[in-house]
């Protein structure tokens, strides 16, 4: 099995690529296995790599996002469709809201002895939206156009990722709040105003925000989340509500449904999130894909098995064989 290391400079508050490049020789000289190091240089670039690198073998190849939830969106699109191809996620961007999902907020993530290492493969469901895929969360409205213009404060100093959102969250709130839309869920169809629409696969996003705790991407299914249109002053509630998982608490400002399709029809395009890539769109159709993603989780955070299905994984001692 070959390691290919997929850094983005971009990600984060400065370029570590240089600290990334001299870690990974090191950890990969000191075990004697060959590896490649790539760095990104343009938004795209490093989903192109991962799919040539996958494309040119029929050895599995582990992919190591080095980067945050963006980096880890662009490995995953280059993966998907390989089964020689795994992912994994060393967390070094302004969110790292992915892995917060395993437990611990992900930490054994951070340990990038221990991630390659150490752990097991599974199988995990991925999102497809209109032709692209995502790992984690789904969402349209409100929600979307602050993950837009988090890039204006996310590089400040002392700006955390949470912060970021929240700052993004205020400039946002003195704007239209919503956009009349027809949503259908598994053939279920209404219509109505709607704040944030989110379709989670994972639990946390946005630095932070934990909107269905018991989102799994391991179950075969999808939890569709609605905040509904409300007055500015409920707003504020509604979100604080939303960031935490508590819905269940105030479900007069929300609509709850588990699923495997959701469609959105607007009549003006509408503002979309798929794990941090932005794009504008009338019609959006979100669907849990048929394909899946092979992901390896180190030891000391808890698996994501589904309990409707089985699927196979590699132990650390089986993949250690692999690797010397």
């Amino acid at each position: 099995m070959h390691i290919f290391f997929v850094i983005n400079p971009a990600a984060g508050k400065t370029d570590q690529s240089k600290f990334l490049l001299e870690k990974i020789h090191n950890i990969m000289v000191d075990h004697a296995y060959p590896y490649t190091a790539y760095v990104t240089k343009y938004p795209g670039d490093g989903e192109q790599a991962v799919r040539e690198a996958a494309a040119a073998t029929e050895e599995d190849i582990l992919f190591v996002a080095c980067g945050g939830d963006g980096t880890l969106n662009e490995v995953v699109n280059g993966a998907a469709g390989f089964k020689n191809a795994l992912v994994t996620h060393f967390p070094c961007g302004s969110g790292n809201d992915f892995i917060r999902t395993f437990g611990q907020n992900g930490s054994a993530f951070y340990h990038m002895e221990k991630l390659l290492w150490e752990g097991s493969e599974q199988t995990l469901d991925l999102i497809e939206c209109n032709g692209r895929y995502c790992l984690n969360i789904f969402s349209s409205g409100l929600d979307a156009r602050v993950a837009y213009d988090m890039k204006k404060f996310k590089r400040l100093p002392l700006v955390s990722g949470s912060n970021a959102y929240i700052l993004s969250l205020i400039l946002n709130f003195f704007k239209p709040l919503t956009k009349k839309c027809r949503v259908t869920v598994d053939g279920q169809s209404w219509e109505g105003e709607y704040i944030i629409i989110v379709a989670a696969n994972g639990s946390y996003y946005g630095g932070g925000f934990h909107p269905v705790p018991e989102a799994n991407p391991g179950d075969g299914q999808l939890e569709f989340l609605l905040v509904k249109k409300l007055s500015r002053w409920k707003v504020a509630g509604a979100i604080s509500y939303y960031k935490q998982g508590r819905y269940k608490e105030k479900m007069q400002y929300f609509q709850r449904f588990s699923g495997k399709t959701m469609l959105i029809e607007a009549e003006k395009p509408i503002t979309q999130n798929l794990d941090g890539e932005i794009s504008f769109e009338k019609s959006i159709k979100v669907s849990l894909s048929d394909q899946k993603i092979r992901f390896w989780i180190p030891s000391g955070n808890r698996q994501i098995w589904p309990e409707n299905r089985s699927a196979a994984q590699n132990t650390g001692a089986d993949r250690q064989k692999q690797l010397t």
